[in-house]
């Protein structure tokens, strides 16, 4: 069998936090046709060396199969959840000897942004750009409060490409 791993049809790769329901399908090619899918978390490998991560089966309550492909409902909520996501496809001939992979990996915190700099506007407004920190692996937001003398007015700028502002 030859395998293909995606993650699901419906999902955008890079907006997947912590929390978010994941769907992955694995499309398998065999012939004859697979008579069943597995899909397994954690799996070590055989390198050099051992290690002592488990195999763990994914309850069949968290995988849809149809015909050639299988597809897994996988949601981390803890540190433990985080690791390697495997699907093998098994045929009368047997079982395919790679299996599908996927690495699920937690995004880390964002940098914040630096070197900042503001340049005047018109008379009442001022730029204000930074080049922004590592994204940690998901998008980001960046936030401008600015608050003026005496500190009776706030206000907040919301930018969600890069954190350059305009205050007037």
């Amino acid at each position: 069998p030859r395998a293909r791993a995606n993650f699901g049809s419906s999902l955008d790769s890079g907006r997947i936090k912590e929390g978010d329901d994941l769907y992955l399908e694995c499309h398998v090619r065999a012939n004859p046709s697979p008579t069943h899918l597995t899909w397994k978390h954690d799996v070590s490998f055989r390198w050099s060396f051992n290690t002592t991560t488990e195999s763990v089966d994914i309850p069949s309550g968290h995988v849809s199969t149809a015909s050639n492909l299988s597809t897994i409902s996988y949601t981390p909520l803890t540190p433990l959840d985080y690791g390697t996501l495997l699907c093998w496809a098994t045929n009368v001939v047997g079982v395919m000897r790679r299996p599908c992979v996927f690495h699920i990996i937690p995004a880390g915190k964002p940098d914040r942004p630096g070197n900042c700099s503001v340049s005047q506007g018109r008379a009442t407004s001022a730029r204000v750009r930074c080049h922004a920190g590592d994204d940690g692996g998901l998008p980001q937001t960046f936030l401008l409060t600015a608050t003026l003398l005496g500190g009776t007015r706030v206000f907040n700028i919301t930018a969600r490409k890069a954190p350059e502002f305009m205050v007037s």
